[in-house]
């Protein structure tokens, strides 16, 4: 379908399609006087643009008489130029009256498409471009160098703050840096803990003696650090099971009970520990005495 829109600067009519107005979103270039004007806000109906030309080239039907030709006249020559373009606007409005019935609500119809489609032309290429052409920019391609700089500084510094404590146990060159950087950020350096190096390589659990309070059992523990660096000292946890090895007692003995020295078993070294119990008080009955029959050693870090 073919759409007629005119120059708002010399009124020269021109006939469009909607392809190309969706290509330019609208924007056209007169090619007489070169004026750049939208052409969806300037449509016209098309047997308005063209009535008075038509009539101008019209021969009267037969069988009606001729009226006898008026003698030429020179526009340019006459004395009452001025009264041309009125004359035009009486006869073209004079024929686009009638024509305004389903015309109009074709070419509102027409500019409610080409103005949608306009928006989407800009959402699609229009932003996108502007979006490309942003992060082309040498400022934004530097900032965003720094800020990936930046960003990886702070991830570092965050990793050595949270293994921090291992970095220290790896060599005395690295205990040294970070003691002096705790002082200034309120932190401190512990015994690194890795449970996963840490293994019971072998225990013994037996009753020593028995006297009014009880029975007091022995028991003792080798803890072999496989890792390559010093580990903390771990805590452990008794279970003393029945027959169907459910936990009948469970004791957690602490660091401070088992009567660790050193806070850290060194690098591929074990740790011996022996200590005594008291696991059966006088008050307890017979039956709990004969529910146990093995237990079980776990360390861990509290």
């Amino acid at each position: 379908m073919k759409l007629t829109t005119r120059c708002p600067a010399c009124k020269t009519a021109f006939k469009v399609v909607p392809d190309q107005l969706k290509i330019s979103s609208g924007w056209v270039r007169c090619g007489r006087c070169a004026e750049v004007f939208d052409a969806g806000t300037n449509l016209v109906t098309e047997g308005a643009t063209y009535a008075y030309d038509d009539i101008k080239k019209s021969v009267p039907p037969k069988g009606l008489p001729q009226r006898k030709a008026s003698p030429k006249i020179d526009i340019q020559a006459s004395p009452h130029r001025d009264d041309y373009p009125k004359t035009e606007k009486i006869k073209r409005q004079h024929f686009e009256t009638p024509a305004k019935t389903d015309t109009d609500e074709l070419i509102r119809s027409t500019q409610n498409k080409i103005s949608t489609e306009k928006d989407v032309q800009d959402f699609d290429f229009v932003k996108d471009a502007n979006r490309k052409a942003f992060w082309q920019q040498t400022s934004t391609i530097r900032m965003t160098i720094l800020s990936l700089f930046v960003f990886s500084l702070l991830l570092v510094l965050q990793v050595t703050y949270d293994q921090r404590n291992h970095l220290a146990a790896i060599s005395t060159g690295w205990h040294r840096l970070l003691t002096t950087a705790c002082e200034h950020v309120n932190c401190t350096i512990q015994p690194d803990m890795q449970i996963d190096a840490l293994k019971i390589d072998s225990s013994s659990f037996q009753k020593v003696q028995s006297t009014s309070d009880g029975e007091i059992s022995e028991l003792k523990v080798s803890i072999k650090n496989n890792a390559s660096s010093p580990v903390a000292a771990p805590a452990l946890e008794l279970s003393l099971t029945d027959v169907n090895d459910r936990a009948v007692i469970k004791r957690v003995l602490s660091i401070k009970e088992l009567g660790i020295k050193e806070p850290t078993i060194p690098a591929l070294s074990e740790s011996q520990i022996s200590i005594r119990l008291l696991i059966n008080p006088s008050h307890a009955t017979s039956t709990e005495k004969l529910q146990v029959t093995g237990y079980r050693v776990l360390a861990f870090y509290p």
